[in-house]
């Protein structure tokens, strides 16, 4: 299993014999480049982390993702969308606002909804059999255009509903 990439907690770089060197000096070359790489660790490990950023547009993640036999990696993109008040046993579309082709990939679509009242909290998608909050099922899906989820209770209590889409974009 291959490890992330974390920042040290510390770094050692000795500036104690840089006294009285001059900027020419070995002594503070080799500073320079000590304090450079760990600049470039840092930046690096913080480049690659997931960004834990949730907005209404478009926004880079930091995510990669592999591109079929090459070795490259395809950018993550993630965008959340206010899909408003589930419906009532029935089906709602919401546009997503993403201009899917054929080179975008689906790498992940998930939401959670919210009834403010009775301090209800359920995850997109979901399934209740015993009816406790919503009775049956909410199912989540996406075409090219719309976000898509139809009830088979009357979700109209969870007023407030967000929906994640993350995705690629490369070939």
């Amino acid at each position: 299993m291959e490890q992330g990439y974390f920042i040290p907690v510390s770094y050692v770089i000795d500036e104690t014999n840089l006294e009285g060197k001059d900027f020419g000096s070995v002594e503070f070359k080799q500073f320079v480049i000590n304090l450079k790489y760990a600049i470039e660790n840092m930046a690096s490990a913080v480049n690659t982390k997931d960004t834990s950023y949730y907005n209404t547009t478009e926004f880079l993640t930091n995510q990669t993702f592999f591109s079929g036999a090459t070795p490259n990696v395809r950018a993550a993109f993630r965008k959340v969308v206010d899909f408003g008040t589930l419906p009532n046993a029935g089906t709602k579309t919401v546009a997503h606002g993403i201009a899917f082709d054929a080179n975008y990939r689906l790498t992940k679509v998930y939401g959670a909804a919210s009834d403010p009242v009775a301090f209800l909290y359920i995850p997109l998608p979901y399934v209740n059999v015993s009816g406790t909050i919503v009775a049956g099922f909410t199912e989540l899906s996406l075409d090219a255009t719309n976000i898509i989820i139809t009830t088979t209770g009357n979700g109209t209590n969870f007023t407030t509903c967000y929906v994640i889409i993350e995705y690629t974009k490369q070939p």
